[in-house]
């Protein structure tokens, strides 16, 4: 440990002798710092205690109240008890975008339904082409024509 002594913040009794003075003075630094060093390890110890305490706690009373709320299935919004499906149904409703996601999901299954239907109908019509040209009902130009001009 390293100390020093600052002749400013120094001062020494009549009675006293130097080293006397420069012992009580030293001695009292070490003291004050030792009980500095201490008081901080404790606060952060204490601090730490603290807190997880309060944190398990909190959880404790959050997962008492969720429990609560999922066995009752309601909750109280705005002063009025509320179905905790048509709240998350009226949040969805809210922030989906989509006034209606029936409607949204119909009109989806529609269009791929109609993407894969044409998807078919190419590999349907390719399938049709090879086998005529296989069985040279086809002329080879016009085969190679009809496989070249399908959509892939």
């Amino acid at each position: 440990m390293k100390i020093v002594v600052d002749l400013e913040d120094f001062y020494q009794d009549e009675d006293e002798s130097l080293r006397d003075s420069l012992s009580r003075h030293v001695t009292s630094r070490v003291v004050n710092e030792i009980w500095e060093r201490i008081k901080s390890k404790v606060d952060s110890q204490i601090t730490a205690i603290v807190v997880d305490k309060v944190k398990n706690d909190v959880d404790s009373i959050i997962q008492d109240r969720m429990n609560e709320l999922l066995s009752a299935g309601e909750i109280i919004r705005h002063n009025t008890t509320v179905k905790i499906s048509d709240h998350v149904a009226s949040i969805f409703m809210e922030n989906s975008g989509w006034n209606s996601p029936h409607e949204f999901i119909k009109s989806r299954a529609k269009e791929i339904g109609a993407e894969l239907k044409s998807r078919y109908d190419v590999a349907f019509a390719t399938a049709i082409v090879m086998n005529l040209n296989q069985n040279g009902m086809l002329k080879e130009e016009i085969s190679k024509m009809l496989l070249e001009s399908t959509p892939k």
